[in-house]
């Protein structure tokens, strides 16, 4: 039984994951594995979510019910998004990786039984973005209050 107010955490895999080059307005799909510590129905409320990044770009993360993502109306259950804008980005001394940390409230739950939260990351700059080694992204999960 979880505590209230625990937050637990997720992260993706920057040599993994995120690894395809994002030109303008493009994203790219995961299927980020949460079940073993909150169940094949991923409930939880999503609360915090951190991008750690080489470029400093402007970033949406996008999460989804199901593997479906941005499907037909009707299908694919978005949940909700974070954005994140360049003045977002800081870094400690003027040098190394792009902080980004957003607060949000999204109630989370795999409805494929996957335990998988499905999320889409797209790039919002005029640059292109990415490939292994240049983004993280973390999720703060307080898995007490599921959607």
């Amino acid at each position: 039984m979880s505590q209230l107010g625990r937050l637990m955490f997720f992260s993706t895999d920057p040599a993994t994951q995120f690894i395809t080059a994002l030109a303008t307005n493009a994203g790219a799909n995961l299927a980020l594995d949460i079940g073993q510590a909150l169940g094949h129905r991923a409930r939880g409320r999503l609360v915090t979510v951190s991008i750690r990044a080489v470029q400093n770009l402007i970033w949406e993360v996008y999460f989804w019910r199901t593997s479906d993502y941005n499907g037909a109306i009707g299908v694919g259950g978005y949940l909700g998004r974070a954005p994140f804008q360049v003045a977002d980005g800081t870094q400690i001394a003027a040098a190394g990786l792009f902080h980004y940390q957003r607060a949000v409230d999204i109630p989370i739950a795999s409805d494929d039984n996957t335990g998988r939260i499905f999320m889409t990351l797209v790039n919002r700059s005029a640059l292109s973005a990415g490939g292994a080694n240049q983004i993280k992204i973390e999720l703060g999960i307080d898995p007490t209050h599921g959607g």
